[in-house]
């Protein structure tokens, strides 16, 4: 008899600021899929949603990757303290 571990459904929002977090260097999209573990599919969907929201941007420099913006630096502070006031 094996002992199932049974992880918590992530939303939405703790995707998208994982994804935030990854790119505070610029990352490849493949370090991103590894480390906020999701598909291609979901990191696409994602990712696009956060360049056009304007907290993470497209770079070519060191590599084809992306980096978070200014705004987006700003969004996961705001949203960092605000969890943990809420704790």
């Amino acid at each position: 008899m094996s002992i199932a571990t049974h992880e918590t459904k992530r939303d939405k929002l703790d995707i998208l600021l994982r994804i935030v977090e990854v790119t505070m260097t610029p990352a490849k999209k493949t370090h991103i899929l590894y480390k906020a573990n999701l598909n291609f599919y979901q990191l696409n969907r994602y990712i696009n949603e956060l360049v056009s929201l304007g907290l993470v941007r497209e770079v070519d420099v060191p590599f084809k990757g992306y980096i978070t913006t200014e705004k987006g630096k700003q969004f996961l502070v705001m949203m960092k303290n605000n969890i943990r006031s809420q704790l």
